[in-house]
């Protein structure tokens, strides 16, 4: 697999990090769908940089994808995202390579334990000392079972604040970790935005994904290591824990805004099929293994 393909890959995972399925019987090849586009404006550099966001929704699939600039420049990101609910799978499409990687929990386990294996080995002919020194340095995983390395859990708390944000109705949400605010969100009703009733389990069905395969991509780096691969932070997890949208999502760092997410639009949309499938051309590529 390419580095750029890994490097498409391993970005769509932050953007998991970073923001708050189909059913094939249909014989028309468009879909009834919700489209949501946002806003995401990441305050960690000297400069605010904008980047725009579309989420596609039907059924128990969705894409995401990053837009143009409103002042006509291209977006960022040379690929997009889809997640089948179904399939239980993200693919992650790179435009660069015309190529695409089908993701998995069950993958990365499989990998991380091949790596594992394969680290093992090449140390049996290592002398103790240093295979006692690489123990060490693993925090004594070499050889034992992989594990996601423990991590603070996340505090949701509903406050009595209300406001209108967006022209939505919302109630304020704010999560912390370790006793630090790390976010702060302003919920509305799934009710109020157009088509949320029927795309709010698609949601809460990638919040689900998005932990199971961040907890597997950790095993990996985890169990090899020590170092956690992703950002602790998941805000999909938000649509399992809070009761509604996010239309406003600030995320803390230490008390400093490191980002924040704005709901633009929420529409009703037929949708094509094939947007929740790689175009026909591209070559699916796999996970490097050792």
């Amino acid at each position: 697999m390419s580095r750029s393909l890994l490097a498409t890959a391993t970005k769509a995972l932050l953007a998991i990090s970073a923001l708050p399925a189909i059913s094939f019987a249909l014989a028309s090849p468009l879909l009834g769908g919700v489209v949501f586009e946002l806003e995401v404006t990441d305050h960690s550099g000297s400069t605010p940089q904008v980047e725009r966001m579309q989420i596609s929704v039907e059924g128990r699939s969705f894409m995401m994808e990053a837009l143009p600039a409103s002042d006509g420049r291209s977006a960022a990101a040379a690929g997009h995202m889809i997640f089948h609910g179904d399939r239980r799978e993200m693919v992650v499409i790179d435009h660069n390579n015309k190529a695409y990687m089908v993701m998995t929990s069950e993958l990365f386990e499989n990998v991380g334990t091949q790596m594992q294996r394969q680290l093992e080995k090449a140390l049996e002919n290592v002398s103790e000392e240093r295979r006692a020194l690489i123990e060490k340095m693993m925090k004594g995983r070499l050889g034992q079972p992989l594990s996601a390395p423990q991590r603070p859990s996340t505090d949701y708390r509903k406050t009595s604040e209300r406001a209108t944000k967006q022209g939505y109705p919302c109630v304020r949400w704010d999560a912390f970790r370790d006793g630090e605010k790390t976010l702060e969100m302003w919920v509305t009703n799934w009710s109020n935005i157009s088509g949320g009733s029927e795309v709010m389990d698609a949601f809460a069905e990638m919040a689900a994904f998005a932990a199971e395969l961040m907890a597997s991509v950790e095993k990996m780096a985890g169990g090899l290591g020590g170092a956690s691969f992703l950002s602790t932070n998941n805000s999909f997890e938000a649509f399992a824990r809070v009761d509604g949208f996010p239309v406003l999502t600030r995320r803390f760092d230490h008390g400093d805004l490191k980002n924040e997410t704005i709901l633009r639009s929420a529409s009703r949309k037929s949708l094509d099929r094939a947007v929740f499938e790689p175009p026909a051309d591209y070559k699916r590529r796999s996970l490097p293994t050792p």
